[in-house]
């Protein structure tokens, strides 16, 4: 009895020491800085008192992220959709603020309805007119803005052009982003101007935003060849070219993410490409202060381009202001903004190019690519081409439906080409098969639903098959779009178009069996036809060509023979070890797809039988 009575005198004597402690607890969390709540702090646990349901956000399941998707209505963007640990909830106030992954991998951008409209001002420059909200003219002054706008375009004038030549490819390994390629090589005037007031400025929705349920991103990363070097601008041009939509609903962000020195990593300016389903292209700016978003400072956008956007990022020392320049290269317009911040940033640190895909269930091809090109930075009073400052040090691992790639050329211009298209590249549509009896003979049949496509044959090498493609109708020996006629029986070619493309396998010269097949896109890396003979069962054959991400292998061998397909990335493959294989008991087979990047062999093998063959290797 006394045992117990001990036992509850310490049970209530504890519960009253965790109670007398608990306000200091609950104090010392609500004097943190949200982020610091964010970084430090589970979401459930951040956001057990926030009835999230009570303020218009509803949850959205999303697809191998976690936690979900919500949309919440923010003042100015209407719609906005984000991963629900990005929202902070304080009574009315809605905020979005970067998650743990976000500040270890990137930025995620949410997604928008519409583009803030903005009461600002038109000035008359000597470079065209440049917009700048009211609120902004009236704290600078139109002196001020139009000697800043003259100093850039001194400093730009012999540089920056319109011309998106890509040159050198800085690799073409998909890698991880932690790895560093080039570890070994790291050291390495103004006239007097009118201006006009124009309220409630025409900055306006890019379209209605599309639901979705999903999201995926990738990058190419940039850091400083030396961590003593303090660039403090970067100028360069963002070109969202021509979408090919079949009716799916998305939003893609093609950016420009760069990310300033803050102590904690949280100043970030991007650059946006924003691209809907209706073809409407838009180019704007968001602005992090800490790693929150800054909802209420309208950076400066254009909501219909049809030409390649400048833009200009400039961090002022001398007032800590982050300043943004935009010009429309086909209409001549400016956009221009800046923000003064406390914790001011003075140098960038490293910057990616992003591509970013909201996406729901994919029924309908869509395409689209954004090039982005940096031209100028400046470290000190020196100006440099963005090479010879940042280095490229690597990609993200491959996600679905979004890549891409970096770039250099001889001006030492950095390039990152933006893609974001379904279905990807090396999807295998679909794989046919028959007999022809006799020359003359054909066999016919069609896709529908895909805007670019790779067609490959494979028939008896005995015979002489060729293969023909026609868009809309079924092709003729003398009617079609595309078509391969080699004295082989390995036939391929890639066609673009739209509706319904036919596919037909003709026999020119004689009789035997055949495979065929359709894949989206186009190859980036083709070995070309290779031919020759295989002695007997046992011998075999191996090439190799060198690229990244899906290899097919293909060959077309004599009937009555039994002809195998093996490859491997970076080791020539045995019948014991390879990444894809093809045997049917027949000698026309396909081995893939295999994913992987390096130098990928193929090899054919005569399991029994002997005669030509004919092989080739696509990459896409």
């Amino acid at each position: 009895m006394i045992k117990n009575n001990i036992k509850t005198a310490i049970v209530i004597l504890l519960m009253l020491l965790a109670w007398t402690a608990y306000p200091a607890i609950a104090s010392n969390a609500a004097n943190k800085p949200a982020t610091d709540l964010i970084s430090t702090t589970g979401y459930e646990e951040l956001h057990k008192d926030n009835d999230l349901s009570l303020t218009g956000i509803s949850a959205n399941g999303v697809q191998g992220l976690e936690p979900a998707m919500v949309t919440v209505n923010l003042p100015g963007y209407g719609n906005v959709t984000v991963r629900k640990d990005m929202v902070i909830k304080d009574r009315d106030n809605i905020t979005i603020v970067a998650n743990k992954d976000s500040k270890e991998k990137g930025l995620i951008t949410p997604l928008i309805e519409k583009l803030p409209v903005v009461d600002s001002v038109t000035i008359d420059t000597p470079y065209g007119p440049l917009q700048v909200p009211a609120e902004t003219l009236k704290r600078e002054g139109k002196e001020k803005i139009l000697k800043d706008q003259t100093e850039i375009m001194a400093q730009q004038s012999a540089s920056i052009h319109n011309n998106f030549e890509v040159r050198n490819r800085l690799d073409v390994t998909k890698i991880s982003s932690g790895y560093d390629l080039n570890k070994d090589n790291r050291q390495v005037n103004g006239q007097e101007s009118k201006f006009i007031t124009v309220s409630s400025a025409t900055i306006s929705s890019p379209v209605t935003q599309q639901s979705t349920s999903s999201l995926t991103q990738e990058r190419a990363w940039f850091f400083r060849r030396d961590r003593n070097q303090h660039p403090d601008l970067l100028y360069g041009m963002i070109d969202p070219n021509t979408i090919y939509n079949a009716g799916q609903t998305f939003t893609s962000y093609h950016e420009r993410e760069i990310y300033l020195n803050n102590h904690d990593g949280g100043d970030v300016i991007e650059i946006i490409s924003d691209q809907r389903p209706s073809g409407q292209k838009a180019v704007w700016v968001a602005l992090y202060d800490n790693w929150t978003w800054l909802q209420n400072i309208t950076m400066p956008s254009f909501s219909n381009v049809y030409a390649p956007v400048e833009y200009y990022i400039i961090l002022n020392a001398y007032d800590h202001s982050y300043q943004v320049w935009l010009r429309d290269t086909g209409t001549g317009m400016w956009s221009y903004n800046s923000y003064l911040d406390s914790t001011y940033s003075t140098y960038i640190s490293h910057y990616t190019g992003s591509t970013e895909l909201y996406y729901d269930t994919y029924s309908n091809w869509f395409h689209m690519y954004t090039n982005i090109k940096d031209t100028s930075t400046k470290v000190g009073s020196n100006f440099y081409s963005p090479n010879q400052i940042f280095y490229f040090n690597g990609f993200d691992s491959d996600q679905p439906y979004v890549e891409v790639n970096a770039y250099t050329d001889g001006n030492n211009y950095i390039y990152t080409e933006h893609k974001s298209e379904y279905p990807n590249p090396g999807d295998l549509i679909t794989s046919q098969s028959g007999y022809l009896s006799g020359s003359g003979m054909s066999s016919t049949y069609s896709v529908s639903g895909y805007s670019s496509v790779t067609v490959i044959m494979t028939g008896n090498e005995n015979a002489d098959f060729d293969l023909y493609a026609r868009w809309g109708s079924p092709p003729t020996t003398s009617n079609y779009d595309a078509r391969g006629t080699s004295i082989n029986s390995l036939e391929y070619f890639v066609t673009s178009g739209s509706g319904t493309l036919y596919i037909m396998v003709y026999s020119y010269n004689g009789s035997g069996n055949w495979k065929s097949w359709v894949i989206s896109g186009t190859p980036n890396v083709d070995s070309g036809v290779k031919t020759g003979t295989l002695s007997g069962t046992g011998s075999t054959v191996t090439y190799s060509v060198t690229g990244f991400r899906k290899g097919y292998a293909f060959n077309s061998g004599p009937d009555g023979n039994d002809f195998d397909l093996y490859t491997k990335w970076n080791s020539q493959p045995t019948t014991s070890n390879y990444d894809a294989v093809g045997y049917s008991g027949n000698a026309q087979e396909i081995a893939g797809p295999a994913s992987g990047s390096g130098t990928l062999y193929f090899m054919v093998l005569s399991y029994s039988g002997s005669g030509e063959y004919a092989m080739d290797e696509l990459i896409f």
